[in-house]
């Protein structure tokens, strides 16, 4: 059996159920400001768990997305809305280029422990 896929009139592709839904929860995740791993520990998961789930790569359970509507402050309609937002691929690029702030400055910050426990050992 294939995956369900839905047409998004925005894209000019057609993305699975699961990518659909997953693009709304990034949308969700990042209006309220939560990293993945924010939202993870929230929902008792690992980050990365999130970001399969945003990028559509894993399904999510009924009893979890209840959970990110609550977290989100979002209807679970909104999960499985089409077409509702006219700027679909100008949000998608914005989103990707938070989660590569996101990422950016856990770098950083790793950086910046490493170079201090490095000062504090010479």
């Amino acid at each position: 059996m294939s995956p369900q896929r839905s047409f998004h009139p925005f894209f000019t592709t057609m993305m699975t159920l699961n990518q659909q839904i997953g693009t709304k929860i990034r949308r969700a995740r990042l209006e309220i400001g939560l990293t993945q791993k924010e939202l993870g520990s929230q929902l008792k998961r690992s980050g990365a768990a999130i970001a399969y789930l945003e990028q559509g790569k894993r399904k999510i359970s009924p009893d979890l997305l209840v959970e990110v509507s609550r977290i989100t402050r979002k209807s679970m309609a909104y999960f499985y809305e089409e077409g509702s937002e006219p700027h679909a691929q100008l949000d998608d690029k914005m989103n990707r280029l938070k989660t590569l702030l996101e990422d950016i400055r856990e770098v950083i910050e790793r950086a910046e422990g490493l170079r201090g426990s490095c000062r504090a050992q010479t």
